[in-house]
């Protein structure tokens, strides 16, 4: 499996990197590792970004962390733009590690070394609500051109960005935890993370709008708008894209399955409406993907 080094993309030698990809459709980077740690900030579009094999469809102000030695691959199922910072341990002294470890939720998201992060699964998604992904998109953008700077102190700059958009993760994880962001309730969820979390869950079966609606405590009347409203994204095209996903893996596991096991197997009744999505979402049909494997 490829290892993507952090020294090929920085510049000036320093421990850190972020580049601003815009992908076209189709545009896929197959499963890899890093030696960095690597934070993905989407701007637009959308797509499916798979970490340690969890499928997660990529919606705009979405925030994944991928540590090292995680395995992570990105397709884009529509135009995106993202930035992508990677930065190594060793931009930090040792206290600072220690200054990092000891903010709440850090060992949640991040692991500098064996003590972080260590005894359970590390956090890989943040969604990101206005106003957060607005204050996100501010940080990423001034490190972004600090980066191509030349100015005497870009690199002390650079660091101080960076700790800015780590302490920030942080900070906005435990406002949308505890309560103090609109629509979140006594369990520190939000509508938007219980209805992600559902469908996530369910999405291989039918899933009634009642339901969706139910896990959100919302409207069946409200839902669909809510959820475009709050991820720029139709549901069903969230859906979809996840069924795709699970289609693409399937297809790659048994290259010898029928359509139509294919499609009842990721939740579809109708081979040919599955056929017709698959299409859509990938640019080919199963069975001219299946030839390319």
């Amino acid at each position: 499996m490829k290892t993507f080094h952090l020294r090929d993309f920085a510049r000036d030698k320093m421990p850190l990197s972020i580049i601003l990809p815009r992908w076209p459709r189709g545009e896929y980077t197959p499963e890899h590792l890093h030696d960095s740690i690597e934070i993905v900030y989407v701007i637009r579009g959308n797509g499916i970004n798979t970490i340690d094999g969890v499928p997660y469809p990529i919606i705009a102000g979405d925030l994944y962390i991928v540590n090292r030695g995680s395995i992570h691959a990105l397709r884009a199922t529509s135009e995106l733009l993202f930035y992508n910072l990677m930065f190594l341990p060793s931009a930090f002294s040792r206290k600072e590690i220690q200054l990092l470890g000891a903010m709440a939720g850090f060992g949640a998201f991040f692991r500098l070394n064996r003590g972080h992060g260590a005894g359970g699964k590390l956090l890989g998604k943040l969604s990101l609500p206005p106003p957060f992904s607005d204050t996100f998109k501010e940080l990423f953008d001034r490190l972004y051109r600090e980066t191509t700077s030349a100015a005497p102190g870009h690199r002390m700059n650079c660091k101080a960005y960076l700790i800015l958009i780590l302490t920030e993760i942080c900070r906005t994880q435990a406002t949308l935890g505890n309560g103090e962001s609109g629509g979140v309730d006594d369990t520190g969820t939000t509508p938007l993370s219980r209805v992600l979390a559902f469908i996530n869950s369910h999405f291989l079966r039918d899933i009634p709008l009642d339901e969706i609606a139910a896990a959100g405590r919302l409207s069946r009347t409200y839902i669909s708008e809510f959820f475009h409203e709050r991820t720029g994204m139709h549901l069903v095209k969230y859906i979809h894209i996840l069924r795709m996903e699970k289609a693409r893996q399937l297809l790659l596991a048994e290259p010898e399955i029928r359509v139509s096991e294919l499609a009842a197997r990721c939740g579809f009744g109708d081979a040919c409406y599955f056929a017709k999505v698959f299409r859509e979402t990938l640019g080919c049909s199963p069975s001219k993907y299946r030839r390319v494997l």
